[in-house]
């Protein structure tokens, strides 16, 4: 166990939000949006059977957070739970693309009791895109660490016939203005990673269309209503081992283990490379002394190999060594990287 002063305890785990707390044992479900963020509250009460741990880390916590998160978050707190000794509770927020929960943390007290899970699109495209944003991206937290990350990735409609990322550009070119390509929502790390695609790629025309969470963006490039649309390997590994919906190019300078057949964007000569990182923040002025031991607390999660195998069924690679600063400089660049598209491609959130 990490040092971190607390006792073992339960979580609400599950697929979103599942309470396993109740006297009977029985878990309770209930679906929030994809863009909504979630918190883990690492609470004081023991589990069943378990011994007194040690006394003097917060009592209570959150964690908010957006990939798969729906997936990451929840697995991420069981596995920290264990680690730290502390009941893990994960709470979601929705509205504003996650950005209203974000706020509630940046607001919180800087106990180490509170933390976000973020995510490119609630922690810096979201804010950055806004005119009157709720935080900043840089000041508004404390970065913990960096938790791991997973490659953007393109699938086309399979009704065109095409088959690599340059047959697609050279489709673009000689019928601009005629293609419309899908995502989960504007400001979100697919549309803003299309539309780098496009700059990179020469200035391509390719009208993006918007929806409230991937799969309709995903079903109407399969039915042939879109060109093409961009998401990680969760939703579109399986569409592309099926042949429903080809993945011909991941927006990365390596090729994915989990599909290895797909090139990169890299090798067909267009420099993009977007990521979906996820990283563990603490309300800004949180001390040292409490971000160290939440750092090491989850390297540890992140290293462990159970951990790591169900990541990687998603193409989602553990980031298992990260420290405050290395997350803070992480965050850095991610905000140079996203907040230039944003300005590239004029890209506002009311």
């Amino acid at each position: 166990m990490v040092p971190l002063n607390g006792t073992r305890g339960d979580a609400w785990l599950g697929r979103l939000h599942l309470d396993l707390r109740g006297g009977n044992g029985r878990a309770e479900a209930r679906t929030v949006p994809r863009t909504a963020a979630y918190w883990l509250e690492l609470g004081s009460r023991p589990a069943r059977g378990a011994g007194a741990g040690r006394a003097g880390y917060p009592p209570r916590g959150a964690l908010s957070a957006g990939w798969d998160h729906r997936r990451l978050c929840p697995l991420f707190a069981a596995h920290f739970g264990q680690v730290i000794g502390r009941t893990v509770i994960v709470d979601n927020r929705g509205g504003a693309g996650g950005l209203m929960g974000g706020a509630e943390v940046s607001r919180a007290a800087p106990d180490g009791a509170t933390l976000i899970f973020h995510s490119p699109t609630s922690g810096i495209a979201g804010p950055m895109a806004r005119r009157n944003p709720p935080y900043n991206p840089l000041r508004g937290f404390a970065p913990v660490s960096v938790l791991g990350f997973t490659p953007m990735v393109l699938s086309v409609n399979p009704k065109l016939g095409i088959a690599t990322l340059p047959q697609l550009v050279d489709l673009l070119r000689r019928e601009p203005g005629r293609h419309s390509y899908g995502s989960s929502g504007i400001g979100g790390v697919p549309h803003l990673s299309a539309e780098l695609l496009k700059l990179r790629a020469g200035g391509l025309e390719a009208t993006h269309v918007p929806y409230r969470g991937a799969a309709g963006a995903i079903q109407d490039t399969m039915a042939g209503n879109l060109t093409f649309v961009i998401d990680t390997f969760a939703p579109l590994l399986q569409l592309h081992q099926s042949g429903q919906l080809p993945a011909i190019s991941v927006l990365d300078e390596a090729r994915s283990p989990v599909a290895p057949e797909v090139r990169t964007a890299w090798e067909d000569g267009i420099d993009v490379i977007t990521r979906n990182t996820n990283w563990l923040a603490a309300p800004p002025a949180t001390p040292d002394a409490l971000l160290a031991p939440l750092a090491a607390a989850s390297a540890a999660v992140m290293a462990d190999p159970g951990m790591k195998a169900e990541l990687a069924k998603f193409a989602y690679e553990a980031v298992v060594q990260s420290r405050p600063k290395d997350a803070r400089q992480a965050l850095v660049a991610e905000v140079e990287l996203w907040g230039s598209i944003i300005r590239a491609a004029g890209i506002e959130l009311e």
